[in-house]
């Protein structure tokens, strides 16, 4: 059985309780707020499809991300990421099984 940790395996419910779990682990090591943040950007892993856009953005709010979010697929981070030219090859394979 696969098993996937994103919205198409958890539903929008279980993305917003990863991103809120995980936002405040690392906001809490850094000793920062989400009130602090202006700006906050995503790579997450099956946002595939413009359709998708809003239910993504409308889980971000709820759990408390109001300033201006950017959202990607998860393989557009390690492609600008690692790509001075700004595009390139990005393979991205981490489902379990």
């Amino acid at each position: 059985m696969e098993v996937r940790e994103n919205h198409e395996g958890v539903g929008y419910a279980g993305f917003e309780a990863a991103i809120s779990e995980g936002t405040s682990q690392a906001l809490s090591k850094v000793g920062l707020t989400l009130d602090q943040i202006k700006g906050a950007g995503f790579g997450i892993g099956g946002y595939d499809w413009p359709s998708q856009r809003q239910p993504h953005l409308n889980s971000l709010a709820k759990v408390g991300f109001t300033m201006p979010v950017e959202i990607v697929n998860d393989t557009v981070i390690g492609i600008v990421a690692g790509s001075e030219e700004g595009w390139g090859v990005g393979i991205v394979s981490g489902n379990r099984l």
